[in-house]
């Protein structure tokens, strides 16, 4: 019988964390366990399998058909461990995580939705709260076709069906460039650069607020 490597607590008594999230909406330890699912999808065997068990949290170790092996043995790794005996296992931890797409993400699970339903969806912090402008990506796209980066991340938003973007505008100009975005197109080549960027950080912290879309 496999038995657990390590627990958690997350009772109110002993808690001692911060909710985390892979994407906006989706908490790491969920408890219907799609978020693992994700994970193992990625990472095979290099991810543990949680366990809810009331407030607690059991992890497993499993091999990448996915059955639990039944003895494992936790130590402490050394650089020289990884850097030699692990080498191999961190190579392809690497090429996994280069090959990791959300492809089942929340976000756009919910633009599913508000497609169905005619609705539209509005992008909260839609140039990342500034950070957009600094993507390398980004600006080359925008030098290509005389726009900032911020433009560009503008003009990929509304390009796609019932989605809006509201961006902070703190000046005249400012306004004024966000309003200067409808005088060019991405082309495909664009787009597929732009898909290749991902983004699995949380950049606004909702929690407390915000709906639990996981259990909606």
């Amino acid at each position: 019988m496999a038995r657990r490597f390590v627990r958690v607590d997350l009772s109110d008594g002993a808690r001692d964390f911060r909710p985390l999230a892979i994407e906006p909406g989706v908490a790491v330890l969920d408890r219907p366990g799609a978020t693992a699912k994700i994970l193992f999808k990625w990472l095979g065997g290099m991810v543990a399998e949680p366990e809810w068990r009331g407030d607690r949290v059991d992890f497993f170790v499993r091999d990448d058909h996915g059955g639990r092996l039944e003895e494992v043995v936790c130590q402490p790794a050394s650089s020289e461990d990884l850097q030699g005996l692990l080498k191999d296992d961190m190579a392809l931890l690497a090429e996994r995580l280069e090959k990791a797409k959300a492809d089942s993400s929340t976000e756009r699970a919910v633009l599913g939705a508000v497609r169905k339903h005619g609705l539209m969806l509005t992008a909260y912090s839609p140039v990342a709260r500034g950070r957009a402008a600094e993507d390398e990506t980004l600006q080359a796209i925008g030098r290509k076709h005389g726009k900032s980066a911020t433009q560009v991340a503008l003009r990929w938003l509304i390009e796609q069906k019932n989605v809006a973007a509201v961006p902070k505008a703190g000046t005249r100009a400012h306004a004024e460039a966000n309003f200067a975005i409808f005088d060019f197109a991405l082309d495909a080549d664009d787009r597929a650069k732009i898909d290749k960027l991902g983004g699995n950080d949380r950049i606004v912290d909702i929690a407390g607020w915000a709906p639990d879309w996981d259990r909606a």
